[in-house]
This record gives C-alpha cells, structure tokens and sequence, in this order.
C-alpha cells in the first residue's frame, strides 16, 4: 500500500474513532501534515512506527496507526500535550535504541531524565494569530461581564451565564460559598415583594456566584440589604 494510501485510509481510521468530528479532522491534518512536510514519502518510513506502544492510552490511536503502519523507526516528534504518549514507552524506547531521539514541547519530571530528548518551551499562543484570538476573547469576555454579569474562564470564579440580560433589571451577587446564601438572598427579595423571574448560582472553590433577574428595578434599600448579607463580597446593579 502507498503511502498516499495509507494516508487517505487514516480518513477512514479517524471516522470510525469513537471520538467527534472536530477530533477527527485534527487527527487527518496533523498526522498528514506531520508525515508529509517533515520528510516527504520517501522517508516516512523512518519515522514513528513505534506509534503502536507510544500512543497506548490514546483514543486517537486506530487513525494514527492506520496513516503509519511501518516496521522501524528513528524518531518521533510530538507538539501535543504529555498525555498523548506514554512516556514509560518512549523512555524505555530511547534507551533500547528503537528511537534515535525524541523532541516534545512539554518538561514533565520523566522527560527531563530521557535520553536524546530536545524539549523545547510550549509557545503555541505566541503566535499573531493565537495573540490576536486571545484578545478578542478577552474582550468579548470582557463585555460580556460588564453588560450582562456573564463570566467565562475566570480564576478564582465559576463559569456562569444567563445570556443577555434582557429582563427589567439583573442583579449579581459575588459571595463565599456558604451555606443559606440563597436562602438570605430570596428572603430579601420577597420582603421587596419582588418578582424573580431567572435566577442561577454556581460555586468554585471559596467563591460562588448569584445572579437574578426581575420585572422592575429594586429599591436601594434592597440593594443594600443584599449588600449587608454576611460573606457578601459585592452586589452589582447590571441594568
């Protein structure tokens, strides 16, 4: 079988993978990427045969194998993160000679002992275009914060979103993660007679997250009643 065969059967592999399509088409382009611009045809028989072993604990396995199914091997170069190998099988490898050196992007307490390894820093996003990505979606993020209290990819808080606050008013309350919070909060409400129409909470740790909406806008007072609920680090008035 060609290797352009072997190549275009990877398709196949990938397809029958129990994994998405999204996956699928990474496994295709990086495995003929990684096969064809490196060395051309004519030399992919050098490289990664001893794949078999190496991606033991990946799913991606059957795609790979299907693209690469040589006999020996010299080399082997991976860009991905150290659980896509098995770094006992690559080790064990280099020190028998199966592989003649092996280049990752990740230092993990076993890599740095490997022989004829080159590790080099993982700088994927310092490129333009990861830098350029990066911006709009701390930007987007960002506005998506300051107009409709959603958070995405915080630190120290949870993923949280109600969409775009469309309701009369929305309130979110940043506090610890306590017991009866909500129970504090709802009673506040319902002394204003307030009409909630969608409320959510999720936690992260030390810290959670209250956000509400309602048919008419609170009265300061009820503002600052939630204000001065014990463990209450901030009320916003969103709209």
């Amino acid at each position: 079988m060609s290797l352009q065969t072997r190549i275009k059967a990877a398709g196949a592999a990938a397809a029958a993978a129990p994994v998405d399509a999204g996956r699928r088409r990474a496994v295709k382009r990086r495995t003929k990427r990684a096969v064809m611009d490196r060395m051309g045809y004519d030399e992919v028989a050098r490289i990664s045969a001893y794949i078999d072993p190496v991606l033991a604990r990946s799913e991606l396995r059957p795609a790979v194998e299907a693209a690469l199914n040589v006999e020996e091997a010299t080399d082997l170069a991976t860009p991905e993160r150290e659980t896509i190998i098995d770094e006992d099988a690559v080790d064990a490898a280099l020190r028998e000679g199966k592989l003649s050196w092996f280049s990752c992007d990740f230092a993990t307490p076993k890599t740095v002992k490997m022989p004829n390894t080159f590790i080099t820093t993982h700088s994927g996003a310092g490129t333009g275009e990861a830098e350029a990505n990066c911006a709009d979606m701390a930007i987007s993020e960002l506005k998506d914060y300051l107009e409709n209290g959603n958070i995405a990819h915080s630190v120290n808080y949870p993923a949280c979103s109600m969409g775009k606050a469309r309701a009369a008013s929305r309130i979110a309350c940043l506090h610890a993660n306590v017991p009866n919070m909500i129970g504090q909060i709802t009673a506040i409400l319902a002394k204003d007679n307030a009409n909630v129409q969608r409320m959510t909470n999720e936690s992260a740790g030390e810290n959670a997250y209250t956000m509400f909406d309602t048919d008419e806008h609170l009265d300061g007072s009820t503002i600052e009643a939630l204000k001065q609920i014990p463990s209450m680090y901030r009320v916003r008035v969103i709209k």
